[in-house]
């Protein structure tokens, strides 16, 4: 008698109830026909998804989802929604599996749990709020200082180029062991294990294509039912990274303008017209433009059953909308010399940022680490696979000659 392979399965039940509070309701609703993996256009031949995904789900294999790449390589454009005939929606199954990954990921891992759960939302705003209020108390700065309007005199740009990185750099940490954790999940070996080994050539060229494809997004371009999430995800991405170098550009403005005496670079404050006050102010106005965008096509989403919404989309969505629109008011308000108001509105500002940066391992704004870090493994097996098939090609010929 023939031996009758077997696949013992064991779901993870509260995995699967997790998936469903958390946007993935539909779930239920797929019966395996495979629209969605054929009308896909980002699906490989050799790896289609999401119809596997929606099986492992529906079984609660919380193991092979949290490792497998594909769930990445989804978009959440809502093609395979608009085909599914049952009306399930897998682009919202992924993106409510992809919360558990990033929650599977986070170390510590009680800061994940937290992010996503709206009961402590106060607490997570109330630390920056309080930590930078005990500077303004310990530094004198409490009161709103008199004549033109100057940050610095609120909190020094010493003091907050000195809190920020140091809690940046505990962020840095925590994604380090995140991505360590997911790569070691994807190719079975940690990354400390991975790299003396790797092909670096294969994996410069596999980086580089994967950024280049995310930087500008071509992936998206192959969307059809939500087109219109490319955009605002191009506004967003280049905001934030606009933002990024004008803090970088204003830190070296800084540094050589109060310690080297070097005012070439300009004087703080600096003019509305200075070269890294307006790149500021278009990332800044970019990053609110997108997430505005976002933030109103899935209200419509809501309303019209296309995209599901949940407590951790919309908790990433609002802070990088508040961080934008908190800072252009900072810049106008200073402008006009309104102190009253621009204090406390920087004030909020620093929160916010703070919310958003010390808290990104946690919160979607993970999406943009780890999805990076699986589209660039997933590349490098390809490319691999790639040659191994055209040294086969290559001996074949060869032998046939």
């Amino acid at each position: 008698m023939a031996t009758e392979n077997r696949l013992k399965v064991e779901p993870d039940l509260d995995f699967i109830q997790d998936v469903l509070e958390n946007g993935g309701e539909s779930l239920k609703k797929c019966f395996q026909c495979g629209t969605c993996s054929v009308v896909c256009n980002l699906a490989p031949e050799n790896s289609p998804f999401p119809r596997k995904e929606m099986i492992w789900a529906q079984w609660g294999l919380a193991d092979k989802l949290t490792t497998d790449p594909n769930v990445w390589t989804c978009f959440q454009c809502g093609d395979c929604s608009a085909y599914c005939p049952r009306g399930a929606n897998p682009g919202d199954v992924l993106g409510a599996i992809r919360k558990k990954v990033i929650e599977g990921l986070a170390w510590p891992s009680f800061m994940g749990k937290a992010v996503a759960d709206p009961q402590y939302l106060p607490f997570l705003l109330g630390f920056p709020a309080l930590l930078i209020l005990f500077l303004l108390l310990v530094t004198g700065q409490w009161d709103t200082p008199d004549g033109p309007v100057v940050f610095g005199h609120m909190i020094s740009h010493i003091q907050m180029n000195v809190i920020f990185p140091t809690f940046s750099g505990l962020a840095a940490l925590a994604f380090l062991i995140g991505i360590d954790r997911l790569w070691k999940g994807a190719s079975g070996m940690s990354l400390l294990e991975f790299v003396p080994k790797m092909d670096r050539m294969r994996m410069y060229e596999a980086g580089k294509q994967t950024i280049t494809d995310i930087l500008a997004h071509r992936d998206f371009e192959k969307c059809e039912a939500n087109n219109w999430r490319r955009t605002a995800h191009l506004l967003v991405l280049w905001g934030f990274l606009g933002l990024l170098l004008t803090t970088a550009l204003a830190i070296v403005v800084l540094v050589a303008h109060e310690y080297a005496h070097i005012d070439a670079f300009g004087v703080y404050p600096l003019n509305w017209y200075h070269p890294v006050k307006l790149l500021g102010i278009v990332s800044g106005a970019a990053l609110v433009g997108g997430s505005w965008i976002m933030i109103q096509n899935r209200k419509e989403g809501e309303v019209s059953g296309d995209l599901k919404s949940s407590y951790f989309d919309n908790l990433f969505l609002y802070v990088i909308f508040g961080v934008g629109i908190t800072g252009l008011l900072s810049w106008i308000l200073r402008l006009t010399g309104w102190g009253v108001l621009a204090y406390p509105t920087y004030f909020v500002h620093l929160v916010l940022v703070f919310t958003l940066l010390i808290y990104s391992p946690y919160s979607k704004f993970a999406h943009f680490v780890y999805r990076t870090v699986a589209l660039i493994h997933k590349r490098y097996e390809e490319l691999g696979a790639e040659a191994a098939e055209a040294g086969e090609e290559a001996e074949a010929e060869a032998q046939a000659a």
